[in-house]
C-alpha cells in the first residue's frame, strides 16, 4: 500500500514509546550500546543485546541505534555557526529536508551523543512532498542566506523518488548545484 501521509509528524505510538516512562531505559540503552560498539561488537548484535535487555520495541531500537552512529567522524567535521560564514558547504539534501519537515510537523527528534539531531521518518527511497516541505525549504533557504555560504552543493540521491523535482528547479533551493 502506498504511503499516504500528509505530514512527517510523530508515529501514533511515539508519545508512549518515548514518553517519560521510557527515558531511563532509553538513556541506559544508548550508553550500553555505545560501550559495546567501542569494544568492536557488531552493531547488529550489540543492538539486539541492548534492545532485549531493556525490552525495547523496534522503533525505540531505531532511536537508540541512531543516537551514536559515527561519533568520532562527525566530531571532526563539526563547525560552529559563526565558522560557516562565507564558506563552501556540501549538504545532504534529503537528510536535512526530512529532519526540518519532521521538526515542523512536531515529530520526535533525538539528539545523539555526537550532538547531531535525528528523526525517525524512515523514508528509505520513497520521498514525497508533504505539508511541511515548502516551509522547510523556505526555512533552510533563509538560514543559508543569512549565513552567506558560498557555494552550496546539494547532494541528492538519484534512486530516491521525486529526485527530478529537486533537480528541475521546481523547488526553491538557494544557489542550487546538485551532485
Amino acid at each position: 500500500m502506498p504511503d499516504s501521509r500528509k505530514h512527517r509528524g510523530p508515529a501514533p505510538k511515539d508519545s508512549t514509546l518515548f514518553g517519560s516512562a521510557y527515558h531511563y531505559a532509553l538513556r541506559a540503552a544508548v550508553a550500553d550500546l555505545s560501550w559495546l560498539l567501542t569494544r568492536h561488537y557488531s552493531e547488529k548484535a550489540a543492538l539486539k543485546l541492548v534492545g532485549d535487555r531493556y525490552n525495547l520495541r523496534e522503533r525505540q531500537r531505531l532511536a537508540v541505534q541512531r543516537s551514536d552512529q559515527a561519533l568520532c567522524y562527525r566530531q571532526k567535521q563539526e563547525l560552529a555557526i559563526n565558522q560557516i560564514h562565507g564558506q563552501a558547504l556540501v549538504i545532504d539534501t534529503y537528510n536535512l529536508l526530512i529532519l526540518i519537515e519532521s521538526v515542523l510537523a512536531g515529530a520526535y527528534i533525538f539528539k545523539g551523543r555526537d550532538g547531531w539531531y535525528r528523526d525517525l521518518a524512515g523514508i528509505h527511497g520513497n520521498y514525497r512532498k508533504v505539508a511541511e516541505t515548502v516551509p522547510a525549504i523556505e526555512t533552510i533557504g533563509s538560514f543559508l542566506q543569512n549565513c552567506h555560504c558560498r557555494p552550496i552543493t546539494w547532494l541528492i540521491d538519484q534512486p530516491v523518488s521525486n529526485y527530478g523535482l529537486l533537480t528541475q528547479g521546481q523547488w526553491y533551493w538557494p544557489q542550487f548545484s546538485a551532485c
